[in-house]
């Protein structure tokens, strides 16, 4: 799981005065019940302007597809959404969804916005 490198990044986003909401970044996702933690994860989602969804290339697997649910419930709730990494599947390609190769690039584009 990338859950401290992520976290990493979260408090680089907080820095930099970008709010996080995202509570499974703390160690006590690990402790609720799996529907608690997947209300909790779309309930952070409600609260956000936006969705930063970090993806990977096939060589380092995949874990979940959480993710991708996460990714299909903010574009209906029409936020915004950068990507970092590549586009994994057919839903990474909607419009409006902003993709960068790089938390740094990505980070750039979103103090600017």
């Amino acid at each position: 799981m990338r859950r401290k490198e992520l976290a990493k990044k979260a408090q680089r986003l907080e820095d930099e005065g970008i709010q996080v909401t995202s509570r499974w970044l703390s160690s006590h996702g690990d402790d609720l019940p799996l529907v608690q933690a997947a209300k909790e994860d779309l309930e952070d989602i409600r609260k956000a302007d936006g969705l930063l969804l970090f993806t990977q290339d096939k060589k380092h697997g995949y874990t979940t597809g959480g993710r991708f649910v996460e990714l299909g419930y903010a574009y209906a709730k029409k936020k915004t959404i950068v990507i970092v990494g590549p586009r994994e599947n057919v839903f990474c390609h909607l419009d409006y969804i902003h993709q960068f190769n790089s938390f740094k690039a990505a980070l750039e584009y979103l103090k600017g916005a």
